[in-house]
């Protein structure tokens, strides 16, 4: 059984040495992006190099795309009042990044929050390219196997939108990627359905001061992007919280929540939100109707973590703590992943924990230079973490082991003095009773990416060999 572990081991291991040098025969073969930023000329100012007669756009994600069709001696970043790094001309077209339009680049002109016009029609053209999320990693890699042989275009991941408008009267609405005909409201080139572009406003979040970037209304009607949403505009509606690229709407008056475009089941309302922070945590808890819930963005559906813990008379004292009574209830977070002996890891699992510690009072002495503060119960010293999992504190809630350390937690704390005590052992997680937890999986019924590319590697040499023999010919660009 150990020989077959271990050669089970080794096999994984060569898998990934195979996958590192697929990775860089594909960049040496098909990627000049390296030559195109050092030897290309730059059109100052935008995304756009001429490189060996060709023009490429520097497309995030994606690297240096060739423009095809694009003609080398007439084409220039587009100007006007407002400079836009991502749009370019030449005499027979306008592209957006690496994409053709429709436009005429005789008459182009720029409407405002990134639409385009030339008279006869109107374009939105996002200014940063966005991951494909409907190309899998699998069809990812099959493309890369047919582009091989010569089948199909390069895949591409990471692209700008690009989106045709027949009407040519509209003008800017709000700000970015809004636009108005006067009868339609357009979001990213998109028709929001039966929206009011006169009382179109943006949703604020909990402080009434900052705009939602994606939940809209106006009077009546309320979208999330360019979703039409089953609930009626209030003016008593906010944006509570962003989590992971989750977005939650929330209704004060009916206790509604939305997640995106998702809605929580309306039989466990109402709904409040327990946690804003995420320094510890990777989900938005919520208390509901029988339970505390949460929202899986793997699986896009609503969840019950468990049981209410909280009496009622809950009150939260930091980022992640609360204490009703003699609980002190607090949030915690665990990411776990599968190792390699190769170094590589696959996340596997995310988990938020409501854990419970039995105190008898607390008392605050301050907060501590870090982000955090320092509190005393009994004979006991606790320091309570602000900073999170993301700058590698991960546990909430230290017992100060030392009395000392409290003046240097309150007074001489920075990160890296934070991470001394506590690999010095000096604070320790306080590890109380777990009382429910939410948790996302990510790796059920995958197949391991670097299986796949272990499986294209031979295939994709064979088409490049099938292209020019042994490869070699196109090797020749790299010679000095």
């Amino acid at each position: 059984m150990k020989q077959i572990k271990i050669l089970k081991m080794a096999a994984v291991f060569l898998l990934l040495l195979a996958c590192v040098f697929v990775f860089i025969i594909v960049r040496m073969i098909d990627d000049d992006s390296w030559q195109i930023e050092q030897e290309g000329a730059e059109f100052k100012g935008s995304i756009f190099h001429k490189y060996k007669g060709k023009i490429y756009a520097e497309v995030a994600g994606a690297g240096d795309r060739e423009i095809k069709g694009a003609d080398a001696d007439s084409f220039h970043e587009f100007k006007d009042d407002q400079y836009k790094s991502h749009i370019g001309v030449d005499k027979n077209a306008v592209y957006c990044a690496n994409e053709r339009t429709t436009l005429d680049p005789k008459t182009l002109y720029y409407i405002g929050n990134n639409y385009y016009g030339d008279g006869k029609k109107s374009i939105f053209c996002s200014m940063f390219a966005r991951r494909d999320d409907k190309l899998s990693s699998f069809n990812l890699v099959l493309g890369y196997i047919l582009y091989s042989f010569g089948i199909g275009d390069e895949p591409i991941l990471y692209k700008n939108i690009v989106r045709e408008i027949s009407d040519t009267s509209i003008k800017p609405l709000l700000d970015l990627n809004l636009a108005t005909s006067g009868k339609n409201v357009y979001y990213e080139g998109e028709i929001l359905k039966d929206a009011d572009p006169s009382k179109f406003r943006r949703i604020k979040d909990e402080s009434g001061w900052r705009n939602s970037a994606f939940y809209m209304a106006d009077g009546e009607h309320v979208y999330f992007k360019d979703k039409l949403l089953a609930i009626k505009d209030d003016h008593s509606l906010y944006q509570i919280a962003d989590f992971n690229d989750v977005y939650y709407l929330f209704d004060p008056k009916s206790g509604s929540v939305y997640a995106n475009d998702f809605e929580f089941d309306p039989k466990f309302r109402p709904f409040s939100l327990i946690n804003q922070g995420r320094e510890h945590a990777y989900h938005s808890l919520f208390k509901g109707k029988d339970g505390i819930y949460y929202y899986d963005d793997r699986s896009g559906r609503l969840y019950r973590a468990g049981d209410d813990p909280f009496s009622g008379s809950q009150k939260q004292i930091a980022k992640n703590v609360f204490i009703d009574g003699k609980n002190l209830f607090y949030l915690e977070s665990l990411e776990i992943r599968a190792n390699s002996r190769s170094g590589g890891s696959t996340l596997k699992k995310r988990l938020t924990f409501i854990k419970r510690l039995l105190i008898d009072g607390i008392t605050k002495l301050g907060d501590a230079d870090a982000d955090g503060s320092v509190w005393k119960s009994g004979d006991k010293i606790y320091y309570f973490d602000d900073l999170g999992t993301g700058q590698l504190v991960k546990n909430t809630i230290y017992e100060v082991t030392s009395p000392p350390d409290v003046q240097i937690l309150l007074h001489q704390t920075n990160m890296q003095t934070l991470r001394d005590l506590i690999g010095q052992g000096r604070l320790v997680p306080v590890n109380g009773e777990q009382i429910l937890q939410a948790q996302s999986v990510y790796d059920v019924g995958e197949i391991p990416i670097y299986v796949i590319f272990f499986a294209a590697f031979f295939i994709i040499m064979i088409g490049t060999m099938r292209k020019e023999p042994f490869g070699f010919a196109r090797f020749k660009k790299y010679e000095k």
